[in-house]
């Protein structure tokens, strides 16, 4: 068993604060049904990711054309063991997605994840989950104006 807070920001959206270890996260209301082509323009795309090696701060855009072909450009700055020594570069990426009429769907987008989700929010916020082994990385896209 487990304890935390919750509180409700809106209707469509809650966070919570475990209170037994150091953890939070928020919720959202899924706002669908959505068409396959959901996933379609500009979104912002920042996270955190965790290698074995070192933690990786990204910051970046997200583009998909609504037809199942996504391109990723990133830049990422890695830390390694040693919190001093950071290095900065660019990543640019293309691959493919499928997304059903529930909002969810999957990606392969190489030199980046081999094995994504997809988690339509609405058809302006998504959350993407890398699930490749060694890594644990979680992005929230929100489109760009």
């Amino acid at each position: 068993s487990f304890s935390m807070i919750n509180r409700m920001i809106d209707p469509t959206r809650l966070v919570f604060l475990r209170t037994d270890r150091v953890a939070s996260g928020a919720a959202a209301l899924q706002q669908g049904p959505f068409a396959a082509d959901a996933l379609d323009g500009s979104y912002s795309l920042p996270g955190f990711a965790r290698t074995s090696d070192a933690g990786v701060d990204i910051i970046g855009t997200l583009a998909a054309d609504g037809a199942g072909l996504v391109n990723v450009d990133l830049t990422l700055a890695v830390a390694d063991d040693d919190p001093f020594i950071v290095t900065v570069f660019p990543l640019s990426v293309s691959g493919t997605f499928e997304l059903t009429a529930g909002g969810r769907g999957s990606a392969s987008i190489p030199g980046f994840s081999e094995n994504a989700r997809f988690y339509m929010i609405s058809p302006e916020h998504f959350v993407l989950i890398n699930l490749d082994s060694g890594q644990t990385d979680i992005f929230a896209g929100r489109r760009r104006f």
